[in-house]
């Protein structure tokens, strides 16, 4: 995945809609920009409209971004089908070009930010902790795992995803870096974490765990 700089992220343009103050927006003018994009999402400038919106709920108050009107919306579900099919294409191709690297850290942060954890997500989110674990480039995405990390976190308590970071934990990358002494914070902290937030049974996937480091480190 290509580097995102902060100048690239200032170069989308926000004045192709019109959005009142974040402060001041009430609930019924956050729904209109909503149903106006759907109408809308067919056009060519559809995707910098979208990352438009998503760059305006970053700063909206969470009481709003969680009001009935609000959350059951449309424009949620068109989120999730959008941010599907980018982790489906990372996993893929291991690539996302510039403008969906941008999109996937807006909607990774904004579906965090809202608690929002549809079931349809699991399994890319599931073959991308895989992918991670068996293959050593996804480690150099330092940027799509601080923002995957995040998306991780509304899914530890689901048993597949947390098989992946077990998987992660055994891999022979993880234990590589423990023995070279090299940090990497997805690997040695992030997913370590996600262990400790888990409120299921451990006792059962402890066993399951040191039973795997045992045969990888072989």
């Amino acid at each position: 995945m290509q580097q995102i700089s902060n100048r690239n992220k200032e170069n989308i343009s926000l004045n192709e809609f019109y959005f009142p103050k974040e402060e001041t927006i009430p609930v019924e003018k956050l729904k209109e920009i909503y149903d106006n994009f759907l109408l809308e999402s067919s056009s060519l400038s559809s995707s910098n409209n979208l990352i438009n919106i998503l760059h305006l709920l970053e700063n909206i108050d969470k009481t709003i971004l969680l009001n009935r009107l609000i959350i059951n919306h449309e424009f949620n579900y068109f989120l999730t089908n959008k941010l599907y099919h980018l982790l489906k294409k990372f996993y893929k191709l291991n690539y996302l070009n510039e403008s969906e690297a941008i999109l996937f850290g807006y909607l990774g942060r904004n579906f965090f930010r809202i608690n929002f954890n549809p079931e349809k997500l699991i399994r890319p989110i599931r073959k991308c902790i895989s992918y991670i674990s068996n293959y050593e480039k996804y480690l150099s995405y330092e940027d799509y795992l601080k923002d995957f990390h995040k998306l991780i976190y509304l899914y530890i308590q689901n048993e597949e995803i947390l098989n992946a970071i077990l998987n992660c934990l055994c891999s022979k990358y993880y234990i590589q870096l423990i023995e070279q002494t090299v940090y990497h914070k997805f690997l040695l902290i992030d997913c370590p974490s996600y262990w400790i937030a888990y409120k299921g049974n451990k006792s059962f996937i402890s066993f399951i765990f040191i039973f795997r480091f045992c045969l990888r480190s072989k």
